[in-house]
C-alpha cells in the first residue's frame, strides 16, 4: 500500500488522504506497534455478557452524550469486556487508537485518536469538558490513550 501511494504520488500528486471506517473501533497497538489484540467486531456475541457490570460502571448521558447501545456500539463496553477476557492484555497494550488513525498511523507513523470518532457513542469522551471521560481511568486506560488530534491539523486537541 505504502509503495503504491509513493508511485501514485510521484506521478499524480496527493494532497491529502482521508480515511473513512465505521466509529464503533479501536485498536490495542503493543509496544512495537503491533496488534495486542485482534480488531474486535462491535457484534461479537459474547458482548452483552457483561453488561449489567459495564451498565453499572459507564458514566452517564449527561457526562458523554453516549446512550447505552447493544454489544459493542460503544466501545466502553468493548475494552471492557476484552481487558476481562484477557487479564493480561491491559499490560501489554501501549497505546489505544481509534479504527480510522489506526490505518493513518501505518502512513504517518502518527498514533491519535481523532476527536470525532472518540467522541462518538464510545463512552470515552466529555464533549463539555473537551477531555476524556470518567470511565477512561475507571478501565485503567488513561496513559494508553493516544493524543486526540483533529483530522485536518496536526495540533493536539482538547485538554486530555
Amino acid at each position: 500500500m505504502l509503495s503504491g501511494l509513493k508511485d501514485f504520488h510521484q506521478r499524480f500528486g496527493v494532497e491529502a488522504i482521508s480515511i473513512t471506517t465505521h466509529a464503533a473501533c479501536v485498536v490495542l497497538l503493543d509496544y512495537q506497534g503491533q496488534l495486542a489484540a485482534p480488531v474486535l467486531d462491535y457484534e461479537h456475541d459474547e458482548l452483552d455478557v457483561d453488561a449489567d457490570e459495564y451498565n453499572a460502571m459507564r458514566p452517564p448521558f449527561s457526562e458523554t452524550g453516549s446512550p447505552r447501545l447493544a454489544g459493542g456500539l460503544n466501545i466502553g463496553a468493548q475494552l471492557h469486556w476484552q481487558f476481562k477476557k484477557d487479564s493480561k492484555l491491559l499490560s501489554r497494550v501501549k497505546l489505544i487508537v481509534t479504527y480510522p488513525q489506526y490505518w493513518a498511523h501505518h502512513l504517518t507513523g502518527v498514533a491519535a485518536v481523532d476527536v470525532t470518532s472518540i467522541g462518538c457513542h464510545t463512552d470515552l469522551w466529555n464533549p463539555t469538558d473537551g477531555k476524556f471521560s470518567t470511565l477512561v481511568n475507571r478501565l485503567g486506560i488513561g496513559s494508553k490513550m493516544a493524543k486526540v488530534r483533529r483530522p485536518d491539523i496536526t495540533r493536539d486537541c482538547g485538554k486530555n
